[in-house]
């Protein structure tokens, strides 16, 4: 259960908070969700040190809180955030103005911190992840609050199912509607403005290397061509198939190998300009050797065939010959 839906929607709810023993005056704002104990398994955000408070703690509303690794470098780089008292006196004063009700424990407008979790995108993809404290849902109690479910396949196939099962649970609710993680970012513009460049961008890699495969089939085919008589001596003297391969392999497995470890280089040198197309994107090694390897046992196979083809015509040859 969470206040609010994510992930990466923008938010401008940033209340003044305090962190109990700075100094009064150090101004420190958060985005502030209130979430219940299995909102960071359910979207997957892992706990990095502390803890989440546990179900019983959850259902008595005590008021405890776990805050995001940026929220710590901005206002706790050199002092362990765990155990630290946060107020949340403004935050507190507009909750009870909406209706929400106080829970018993929930004595004084402060929290305490258990724990610290990885960052997520809470202000908008493309944009920095923002200072989030996750506060215990049951401290604040409004009227009502949307469900955020983890399911196998379409997500609206559950709305019945969901909606009995809370009312057999005692609550009511007078309007159920599901939306899946693809529904939400699809509203995002800055969602959609990346995904249309990252398509567009595919597109033209695949053409890219459709034409460099053609190119290399071909300037192959036309040197095999040119060492038929080469080849010819070679199997006549008792060189096998395999050699006559390897022979054609082995020369163009050297360029392909040097060429893609020179643009490997390359690509680091265009990594700002890349990131700025494509707003930040992070350099990932895996992916880089990933596509690598894939340009080279491309490269090989188009490489291959006309290797192939040159062994098996020319001791073709040699046999009618005979």
């Amino acid at each position: 259960m969470a206040e609010d839906f994510p992930p990466g929607t923008a938010d401008d709810r940033f209340p003044p908070i305090q962190i109990v023993g700075d100094p009064a005056n150090q101004a420190a704002t958060a985005r502030q969700s209130r979430v219940d104990g299995d909102y960071f398994s359910v979207l997957q955000i892992p706990l990095v040190s502390g803890r989440i408070w546990t179900e019983e703690e959850g259902r008595l509303g005590l008021p405890l809180a776990v805050v995001n690794q940026a929220f710590v470098r901005n206002y706790s780089p050199n002092r362990s955030i765990l155990g630290r008292t946060i107020s949340l006196a403004e935050i507190t004063q507009r909750a009870v103005s909406f209706g929400a009700s106080r829970s018993p424990a929930f004595t004084a407008p402060e929290v305490q911190v258990i724990g610290v979790t990885a960052d997520a995108i809470n202000g908008g993809l493309g944009r920095p992840v923002l200072p989030n404290i996750y506060i215990n849902i049951n401290i604040l109690v409004f009227p009502e609050a949307p469900l955020l479910l983890r399911t196998q396949g379409d997500p609206s196939q559950y709305t019945a199912t969901l909606r009995r099962t809370t009312h057999h649970a005692g609550a009511k609710f007078s309007y159920v509607s599901s939306y899946s993680l693809d529904q939400m970012l699809s509203r995002d513009e800055t969602w959609r403005r990346q995904r249309l460049t990252a398509v567009l961008f595919g597109i033209f890699a695949v053409a890219a290397l459709a034409l460099a495969l053609v190119g290399l089939y071909s300037v192959v085919a036309y040197l095999v061509a040119q060492r038929t008589q080469e080849f010819g001596i070679r199997l006549a003297l008792g060189a096998t198939r395999g050699h006559i391969l390897w022979l054609v392999l082995k020369s163009n497995v050297v360029v392909i190998v040097s060429g893609t470890a020179i643009g490997l280089i390359l690509s680091v040198f265009v990594r700002h300009e890349s990131e700025r197309w494509l707003e930040g994107a992070p350099q990932n090694p895996a992916l880089m050797l990933g596509t690598a390897g894939l340009l080279i046992l491309a490269a090989t196979a188009a490489c291959l065939s006309p290797a192939r083809r040159a062994a098996m015509t020319q001791l073709s040859k040699i046999l009618q010959a005979e």
